[in-house]
């Protein structure tokens, strides 16, 4: 395994590669990231990604000194070096190093953080329990933020329940999960949180909703109380590594008969063809 990264200009180790300690992305957790998928060195969906990243920068003003071509081409350097069959993509944006203050630096050189890490495509509809927690975030989910400790908090609260994932409601609304969009499976429709300031628009979840155009499948983006989910007969979770995943149980209470999972085998086989698109 080579674990070649790219930082700063540098092709290098990971085990060799370092950052300031005045990054603002180490001190304020300020910074952007993005992860993707590859498979056979196929970068997948980068388009919808790359736009996520730049639309956060703007709300962040992070400037991006590079184009969408620019960034595709470092990526595919960074995956020939490692020649992973199938992997994940990480790419970080902060501010660079600044002495320490509140205010944003007038001047600053960008950080850029690129690295790889194997993983097994799922041959199948994984099937998760999660857990239902009061959405303690703050409002601004829909930026891609590295200021992580409320998702980090919550799936191991989740873990230690016996848990995968954790669902977040927001004064008795659903929102989403801490790392996966939420989709919510009726007998005549599909439900999912519309995108708003507590909602990452998750690129995986757009390919869902384009897979049930597809299939003709009603659908709608709404405000979905959290009582929906025990009227549910299937929930489903989608983030860019998992794909879909779908939920047995929330708080130990089965969703549906906490076995069909239908729609969610029919989307998962739909996706496993876009992971070559």
């Amino acid at each position: 395994m080579n674990d070649i990264c790219y930082l700063n200009g540098e092709f290098l180790s990971l085990a060799d590669a370092k950052i300031s300690v005045l990054d603002r992305g180490f001190i304020f957790g300020e910074g952007l990231y993005e992860v993707m998928t590859a498979v056979e060195c196929n970068l997948l969906h980068y388009k919808n990604h790359f736009k996520r990243l730049r639309d956060g920068a703007k709300d962040m003003q992070l400037e991006i000194p590079f184009s969408d071509s620019e960034l595709y081409c470092l990526i595919n350097e960074v995956l020939a070096r490692n020649h992973f069959a199938c992997c994940s993509v990480y790419l970080q944006f902060t501010k660079g190093p600044a002495p320490r203050n509140h205010f944003y630096p007038s001047e600053y050189v960008p950080t850029l953080f690129i690295m790889t890490s194997p993983f097994k495509m799922p041959s199948c509809l994984d099937v998760v329990n999660a857990i239902l927690l009061k959405d303690i975030r703050w409002q601004k989910c829909n930026v891609k933020s590295t200021s992580l400790y409320a998702n980090t908090w919550a799936k191991t609260m989740a873990k230690t329940s016996g848990g995968e994932e954790a669902i977040f409601e927001r004064e008795g609304i659903l929102t989403e999960g801490a790392t996966s969009n939420l989709f919510l499976v009726y007998e005549d429709r599909v439900l999912t949180p519309k995108e708003n300031e507590f909602i990452l628009s998750g690129v995986t979840r757009e390919l869902v909703l384009e897979i049930l155009r597809r299939k003709n499948i009603n659908y709608e983006e709404t405000v979905i109380p959290t009582d929906s989910l025990w009227r549910a007969d299937e929930v489903l979770l989608t983030s860019t590594t998992k794909g879909v995943v779908a939920v047995k149980a929330i708080n130990g209470k089965p969703i549906g008969n906490g076995k069909n999972f239908n729609l969610g085998v029919e989307i998962f086989e739909a996706m496993k063809a876009l992971s070559f698109t």
